[in-house]
């Protein structure tokens, strides 16, 4: 029989993307991280990693091998979890930084108002991160979303609700385009655009309206830098909700 506690060594190698990230999350030393993966991986016959400088990534026996170590640790964690039911509860939420402005602060509230004993805790987590953590009990509820384009990852057992879809805005540098009454998305197809850092999805959403419409990379930045500078540099697109001021 596997054992439940390399189980969850390698559900957290995986999260955190590498052993010495791993290792400092559970309070180890690298190499005793790296000892009970290679104990586990004598345990199924199968390499699980693969290592290279950057990290570590799962190879497909390890990616199979997740998905049962994520459930496996949920079931020990909502075993444990009953158990201190009896003495105190917990609620844990992972959202984006949007909702964490916009939607989450009211429900909250009501939570709170509704169920004054159960002590409330918030993780700020950017897609797709979230969902193996639901799995794994380490959130109770996970709040995300995903522009057009970008993949959905699989539920895994989940249950997920549509809270909301918004409309995007195209936000323009002063001057003549800005000031039109009417503008398609190709009108502005020769103007340098603002998009997300590397790993934010939203760029990958940005050719499908365009059609032929290039990002310029020097223009790559945050989104705050993104709208603080956004007079001066270039055009760029985002949803109402996430809209400043």
């Amino acid at each position: 029989m596997l054992d439940a506690h390399r189980l969850a060594v390698l559900a957290e190698v995986a999260h955190a993307g590498s052993i010495a990230a791993a290792a400092q999350r559970l309070s180890f030393t690298p190499s005793a991280v790296s000892q009970q993966v290679a104990k586990l991986e004598q345990d199924v016959g199968a390499r699980l990693l693969h290592r290279h400088a950057r990290g570590v990534t799962l190879t497909p026996a390890g990616e199979a091998l997740l998905v049962h170590a994520e459930a496996i640790i949920g079931e020990l964690r909502m075993a444990e979890r009953t158990v201190r039911a009896l003495l105190d509860e917990e609620l844990t939420v992972g959202t984006f930084a949007s909702a964490g402005m916009t939607l989450v602060p009211a429900a909250l509230a009501g939570f709170r108002r509704d169920h004054p004993g159960v002590a409330l805790r918030l993780l700020d987590l950017e897609p797709p991160d979230g969902y193996g953590l639901v799995s794994s009990r380490d959130l109770d509820l996970l709040i995300t979303h995903r522009y057009p384009g970008a993949p959905l990852p699989e539920p895994r057992g989940l249950r997920r609700s549509l809270l909301r879809s918004e409309r995007f805005r195209l936000i323009l540098p002063k001057g003549p385009k800005a000031r039109a009454c009417r503008l398609t998305l190709r009108t502005p197809a020769a103007e340098d655009w603002i998009a997300g850092s590397p790993g934010v999805p939203q760029p990958s959403t940005l050719p499908h309206p365009r059609g032929n419409c290039r990002i310029d990379e020097a223009f790559k930045c945050h989104a705050d830098v993104a709208d603080k500078h956004r007079e001066e540099v270039g055009t760029t697109s985002g949803p109402r909700a996430c809209r400043s001021g």
